[in-house]
């Protein structure tokens, strides 16, 4: 789960929309910048785990945040963005660190995408890829829970399901 900030500012200047406009590209691209490093790093779960209790590696929320202290610029023009960018970082890793951790469902990597805008075509072969690519699983337990509903002839709510 990621937060998403809504503001509004009332009558803006056109310095304080250049400042705004700047803080935020500056900060995504970081923030993408950062997310490529980390997740290129071999072995990077091994390093932000740590044994509990009972000798089992799970992810440790401080060593990771003290992991991506490190390769986090230092030297930022807006000096909490440096702040933001680690806290949001870590929350986007520790998510997708969990979901892999459980082993229940198959989880992606998180991703930052540019803020260039995509192209028609670009839409369009994504859209094809994803339309194509996709293969729902049912499982076991709604099966059975259509069957029973057919059954009690209730075949528009068993289609939807």
């Amino acid at each position: 789960m990621f937060k998403t900030a809504q503001f509004k500012v009332h009558n803006p200047s056109r310095h304080k929309k250049a400042m705004l406009w700047y803080a935020m590209t500056h900060y995504h691209n970081t923030l993408k910048r950062v997310l490529e490093a980390a997740l290129s790093e071999p072995e990077l779960m091994l390093k932000i785990s740590t044994p509990d209790r009972k000798e089992i590696m799970k992810v440790n929320k401080y060593v990771l945040a003290q992991y991506i202290r490190t390769i986090t610029p230092k030297n930022l023009p807006i000096s909490p963005i440096r702040h933001y960018l680690i806290a949001d970082l870590t929350a986007m890793m520790l998510s997708y660190f969990k979901k892999v951790e459980k082993g229940k469902n198959i989880s992606n990597p998180p991703t930052m995408s540019s803020l260039s805008p995509v192209s028609k075509e670009e839409y369009e072969a994504a859209l094809k890829e994803l339309t194509t690519t996709i293969d729902f699983h049912i499982k076991p337990h709604q099966i059975e829970k259509i069957i029973e509903i057919q059954e009690k002839g209730q075949t528009n709510v068993a289609l939807r399901l």
